[in-house]
Parts: C-alpha cells; sequence; structure tokens
C-alpha cells in the first residue's frame, strides 16, 4: 500500500486526467480522491459480485464470445493447459492489447471454462484504468468481478517531474514482486505483452503495433509459468468516442515457456504482427497497406503530449 499523501498520486491524477479526456473519450475520470486510494492499493482483490452479463454485453456480441470461450477451452484442453494448472502450474495469458476489451473478454472466459476460480485470477492493469467510469460504473469495480486486479504505471510521456519517474519505478517494483508471490501458486494472470494500443501512421497507411519490454516476460522465466499468447481484436471503442458490443475475433497460439525474454517476445511480436495483418490490411474500405512494429527504442523517446495507455 502506497501512502495516500505521496504528492506523486495527484501529480499522476493530472496527467492522467486529458489522457483520458483526449484519447479514451468513451470515459470520465473518477473523482481525484477515490482514485488515489485505489492505485495506491496497488493490488485489489476479487468482488464477491460476478459481473452482470449486461456490462459483459456492452463489451462484446454474445455469439462472438460464446465462441471464443468455446475455442478457450478447447485449445486449453488439448494443448496442455488445463493439465498444467491441474499439476499446480501457473498459466499466463498474454494479449496483443489493441484495445481495453481485452484483458476482461480473456479473463471472464478464464472463469468461464473452469481453468480458474476468481480468487485464482489475476488481471493486469495500468493504475489509470482505476480513474476511469463508463455511463457511471467504476471501471476497476466491475473488473473485479472477473478476478484481482494487479496495477502497474506505465511509461509516461511528457515531462512528469523526477519524483514521480522514481515513484512509478519504485511502484512497479512493489508490483512486480507481488507478482511473483502469485506466481509460487497455481493461478492464471491475464496480462498485455505490448504496452500501447495499436496506433495509425498520419497517412492512414500504415499500422503500428508496439515492440513490448522485454521486462515483461523477465518474471515469466520460470518452468512452472506457461505463456500462452492471444491475439484479441474486438473494437469496442470507437474514435468518435461511440462504443458498443463488438464482434470478437482471437487466435490463440502455441503455449510456451519463457527461456530468453528478449527473443521470446520478439517472436510472440511476430505472431501478432501477422495476425493483425491479417484482420486490419487490404484494398478495402480504409485499411491500411501494411503493419510496422514499432521498435521500443523509438517508444521511449519523449514527446510533449502525453500517450499513456493501458
Amino acid at each position: 500500500m502506497i501512502s495516500l499523501q505521496a504528492p506523486e498520486l495527484n501529480e499522476l491524477y493530472q496527467i492522467y486526467v486529458p489522457v483520458i479526456e483526449s484519447r479514451f473519450p468513451a470515459f470520465n475520470s473518477r473523482p481525484e480522491d477515490e482514485t488515489i486510494s485505489d492505485i495506491a492499493s496497488i493490488l485489489l482483490g476479487s468482488a464477491v459480485d460476478n459481473i452482470n452479463p449486461d456490462v459483459l454485453g456492452m463489451i462484446v456480441t454474445a455469439e462472438s464470445f460464446s465462441n471464443f470461450t468455446e475455442h478457450l477451452g478447447n485449445h486449453a484442453n488439448d494443448k496442455g493447459v488445463v493439465e498444467h494448472k491441474a499439476n499446480g502450474g501457473t498459466v499466463v495469458y498474454l494479449t496483443n492489447h489493441g484495445q481495453f476489451t481485452d484483458i476482461p473478454v480473456v479473463g471472464k472466459a478464464v472463469g468461464d471454462i473452469g481453468l480458474a476460480e476468481k480468487s485464482e485470477i489475476s488481471l493486469v492493469v495500468s493504475a489509470m484504468i482505476s480513474q476511469t467510469e463508463l455511463l457511471g460504473l467504476v471501471v476497476p469495480d466491475e473488473l473485479r468481478k472477473i478476478g484481482g486486479l494487479r496495477q502497474t504505471i506505465p511509461r509516461l510521456d511528457g515531462y512528469p517531474s523526477n519524483e514521480l519517474v522514481q515513484f512509478r519505478q519504485d511502484y512497479n517494483a512493489k508490483s512486480v514482486a507481488a507478482q511473483a508471490k502469485f506466481l509460487e501458486n497455481s493461478g492464471v494472470e491475464i496480462a498485455t505483452l505490448v504496452g500501447r494500443h495499436d496506433k495509425l501512421s498520419g497517412s492512414g497507411r500504415t499500422l503500428y503495433i508496439h515492440e513490448p519490454n522485454q521486462r515483461t516476460t523477465e518474471p515469466l522465466m520460470n518452468d512452472d509459468v506457461l505463456v500462452v499468447p492471444v491475439y484479441v481484436d474486438c473494437a469496442t471503442f470507437r474514435p468518435d468516442g461511440s462504443f458498443g458490443p463488438a464482434e470478437m475475433y482471437a487466435e490463440i497460439f502455441n503455449p510456451l515457456t519463457i527461456t530468453d525474454p528478449k527473443l521470446d517476445s520478439r517472436r510472440m511480436i511476430e505472431l501478432f504482427k501477422q495476425a493483425t495483418a491479417h484482420r486490419k490490411t487490404g484494398p478495402e474500405g480504409n485499411k491500411p497497406d501494411r503493419v510496422q512494429v514499432r521498435s521500443w527504442a523509438v517508444q521511449r523517446k519523449p514527446k510533449k503530449d502525453s500517450d499513456n495507455s493501458n
């Protein structure tokens, strides 16, 4: 638990306000005191209630979610995921992070196929999620009806204070320590391999996906941890700020154990690149011509306009 009096929490809140307004207009910012209380917790345990089907219906169409759940269950049985979990191992589903929706839909499906109890499920999200409301619904509270939340603070663009930069490092170190304890037990974690949403170039001809920070996979170097890459395309939130249930498309790739974080991350991002190209490029409509991977080095260059995502 971080001290609620830490001034860095106020600075973080103020950084996230314009990001939510400009980049995620479907959402509203929660009151500052409520947000700070949740962000300071790092870990938010699972709720007693189950997620309302109507809330899930705001994200994904019932038929496509049912199809995905069946696909996930068959994959888990056929690829040894169920057996690994039954033998005391931990399973980590890593998504491409096309939108916010990938974490909740995969987490809900994991519970529906019986791979893990709610108390065994950990959803890894950006701390910015704790600041969001959607149609009056507190987003982190709704997510906790699927499983517990572990929060991180993604890299902040622009010019955060030196104190906030250090605060972020300390916060994420505590989050990783909490992850290490979770991975010691037989549970299921749902996280994003990629820290940023896909981004279209100014010309509209190139769609960029983002090379992950290899630190994402470093804690997963353990024979007891089975990693399953999942590509999810569920375009719930639209550029004009509107949103509604979307047809969900997913590709679930072969499980792997992480032996070389840098190499394994590149292999997974290549799978996501191919899946993205298959779904997002083509001559019809206004689709881009190609998909490219934006390197980690390019992403680290500071920008004046904040570009934080969960």
